[in-house]
């Protein structure tokens, strides 16, 4: 009688085991790769979503507290004379330096130059008619359309605000 040894795996069966462990693992590294990608997505999403919201808020609450706001004939700046809380008055400023929205305020008229001004938001592009950031409607309201994009993800901001504060005097913004 001829003794068989049965124990161990044939060639052919551990070439069979490889091939599934590496399909498996494949598929896996897949779904891996698949789900940091797409949380590297919703990352970008929600920075340019909340740089839009940095921005909407800045420009907003400052212009309704605004006695007269001003937008260059480019549409890229926008001026606003605001009443303070105390009563008094603040120039503000916002421009559409490239790519920033740059942003500064003061006691007085605010520079014509925004190299030092901070940076709201960057990758930001205007979405106004003509290339324009901001469009003053009348005499009191600014409409003001912006992209903002991170690693691809945009954020649109179409916006508009009208200046409600009524107060004579103060400085001279613009």
């Amino acid at each position: 009688m001829i003794e068989r040894d049965d124990e161990g795996m044939t060639l052919v069966e551990l070439i069979v085991v490889i091939a599934v462990s590496a399909l498996f693992l494949g598929l896996l590294a897949g779904l891996f790769i698949n789900g940091i990608q797409t949380q590297e997505q919703a990352t970008a999403r929600d920075r340019a979503t909340g740089r839009a919201n940095v921005v909407s808020s800045s420009i907003g609450t400052s212009v309704r507290n605004a006695v007269a706001v001003k937008v260059s004939g480019s549409g890229s700046r926008l001026d606003a004379k605001i009443l303070t809380t105390a009563g008094g008055f603040e120039c503000r400023a916002w421009v559409l330096d490239g790519t920033a929205l740059r942003y500064s305020s003061g006691t007085t008229a605010r520079a014509n130059t925004p190299s030092g001004w901070t940076a709201l938001a960057t990758g930001v592009t205007a979405t106004l008619s003509g290339g324009a950031a901001f469009a003053l409607q009348g005499t009191q309201a600014v409409s003001f359309g912006l992209t903002v994009t991170d690693n691809g993800q945009k954020a649109v901001l179409t916006d508009g605000v009208k200046a409600q504060a009524f107060k004579a005097g103060g400085v001279a913004c613009f």
